[in-house]
């Protein structure tokens, strides 16, 4: 649980930042589903994955995307203790393909619980 109250307190401090377009956060257990689904046709790959290797995160969209990288080092200093900031736009886009829209976080933000 402690895991979940860290998140909120992250996606507060997230949701008033005026360098974001969006951020949503996303549970251990929504990642996994996540997952399962993207990749539904390789059965072989969702049998190596255990549900708790999924981490917890916030997917953010930053206003300039011109210097992901860089936005993605600001967050590393403002958050020390996360156990990786990462610019995944170039990941995600080679393991899901051209014209895949993430529906991670939605254009209006963080999901409705």
């Amino acid at each position: 649980m402690a895991a979940a109250v860290v998140l909120a307190a992250v996606a507060r401090v997230l949701r008033g930042d005026p360098r974001l377009l969006r951020s949503c956060t996303q549970t251990r257990q929504d990642g996994y589903a996540r997952f399962r689904k993207m990749f539904a046709n390789q059965p072989d790959l969702l049998d190596l994955l255990e549900p708790d290797a999924v981490p917890a995160s916030v997917t953010v969209v930053p206003k300039n995307q011109a210097d992901t990288e860089g936005f993605a080092e600001q967050l590393r200093v403002q958050f020390p203790a996360a156990r990786k900031v990462s610019d995944d736009t170039d990941f995600r886009s080679r393991i899901t393909g051209p014209g895949y829209r993430d529906p991670t976080c939605p254009p209006s933000g963080e999901h409705s619980r």
